[in-house]
């Protein structure tokens, strides 16, 4: 997925909690979600919902951002990569879950 939201991910690990008490042994990604979570709490408001942007999303969400401030930027001549490592080298903080990288803006 190239977006999630951190509300979803409490709520999976919620729903994943129940079904651990019940079996009393935590699943692969009950831990990989915990792991994830303790990585990125800190930086984000992740109680209250966070975006998560996939790494390989970078470019078409710096693009996004771009696109909500009207008539800024000559977007046919963007290089939306290196405008996205820009975007994400100093407020984003990454983590990874199950193989795959995430970044969040730090709040």
């Amino acid at each position: 997925m190239n977006i999630l939201n951190t509300r979803d991910l409490e709520k999976e690990i919620d729903d994943l909690t129940e079904t651990e008490d019940e079996s009393g042994s935590a699943s692969n990604r009950l831990n990989a979600l915990r792991a994830f979570r303790e990585d990125l709490e800190g930086y984000c408001d992740w109680q209250h919902g966070d975006t998560l942007i996939h790494e390989n999303y970078r470019g078409q969400y710096a693009r996004e951002c771009a696109e909500e401030i009207p008539d800024q930027w000559p977007f046919q001549y963007i290089d939306w990569e290196a405008a996205a490592d820009d975007l994400f080298h100093d407020d984003y903080v990454y983590s990874d879950l199950e193989g795959e990288t995430y970044y969040v803006r730090c709040s």
